[in-house]
């Protein structure tokens, strides 16, 4: 899952083709338009990210998003989470599909009306290197387990389907309703999508913590074991993204040397995608020190809760 800090942080990152055909602010030149166009789909995703990385917090100032920030009692208004969907180019823009979250910090003695906002926009980057946002969506997050999904809550809380478990435990119930129904998956925004699997791996008997909304480096849980007998660190990144969009070798890469320079003893990614053939022959050469978790893995993760094992 991407990150934006608020305060951006200095990171090391493997040079690339989409490194070599920037400017210092970041921008294409005109003449390297073509050249961005060269890119093969993975190395155009990751720049798009980077670009889009510069330029999101600006989707606040567009009508959708203002107005659903002007009905808050919250300040500080700054990225959580996003993550790139997809991306085309064409002829003369590149136009990237990005889901996003904003959060802010509520206001002491005010109301409560939601301090985060999600949707999907539209990312145009034009040659000069500029970003428009189109086709923007936005809406207010306003339960503790909101799951962006007014069916998919209502299934779970309401009417007939409610049974004395989702009184106890709301959060198993959720889990068992995804078992039966695990394309609703793709209705979760990122953020629930990461709470979801840090309380899976606590079934797994991990402790968990979710980090905080900065740039991470490569993890969006901390999953670990700590007793008297060992103690044990895996960094987690969870890449919610369309089935088509495959999981590529640079991420695993990338998030293989996170885990490595942060400490870890071992990484995993966990994608409602799933992972390209050069990413799955690149975990059987780490496999010791990294795992890979595709849509099949986790509906293989969430029948235990419709069997009743958890």
């Amino acid at each position: 899952m991407t990150r934006y800090a608020r305060v951006k942080a200095a990171g090391k990152h493997q040079p690339s083709m989409a490194d070599n055909i920037s400017t210092r602010d970041g921008s294409p030149d005109s003449d390297d338009f073509e050249e961005l166009k060269a890119l093969s789909k993975e190395e155009l995703m990751n720049w798009a990210e980077w670009k889009i990385d510069q330029t999101l917090f600006d989707i606040s100032n567009y009508d959708k998003v203002a107005g659903e920030i002007a009905m808050t009692n919250a300040v500080g208004w700054g990225v959580d989470v996003f993550d790139v969907l997809d991306v085309e180019v064409g002829d003369d823009e590149i136009r990237a599909r990005v889901e996003y979250q904003l959060c802010g910090d509520q206001e002491d003695d005010k109301p409560w009306h939601g301090t985060a906002i999600s949707g999907e926009a539209t990312a145009v980057i034009s040659p000069d290197g500029t970003v428009d946002y189109r086709e923007i969506t936005a809406s207010r997050d306003l339960g503790e387990y909101d799951l962006d999904s007014d069916e998919t809550d209502g299934d779970i809380y309401r009417g007939e389907s409610m049974t004395p478990s989702a009184i106890i435990d709301p959060i198993r119930e959720i889990k068992r309703y995804f078992a039966e129904h695990p394309k609703k998956l793709y209705d979760l925004n990122p953020r629930r999508f990461e709470e979801l699997i840090a309380d899976i791996l606590k079934d797994f008997g991990f402790d968990t913590e979710l980090t905080k909304a900065t740039r991470d480096g490569g993890r969006d849980i901390y999953a670990y074991v700590k007793n008297a007998v060992t103690s044990f660190l895996m960094f987690v990144e969870c890449k919610k993204w369309a089935q088509h969009n495959k999981v590529g070798i640079d991420v695993v890469q990338r998030m293989h040397g996170a885990a490595k320079a942060g400490g870890a003893h071992k990484a995993m990614i966990v994608t409602t995608s799933f992972f390209t053939l050069p990413a799955q022959n690149e975990r059987r050469r780490i496999e010791k020190e990294l795992d890979l978790a595709d849509y099949d893995t986790l509906k293989t993760w969430l029948a235990r809760y419709k069997q009743g094992l958890t």
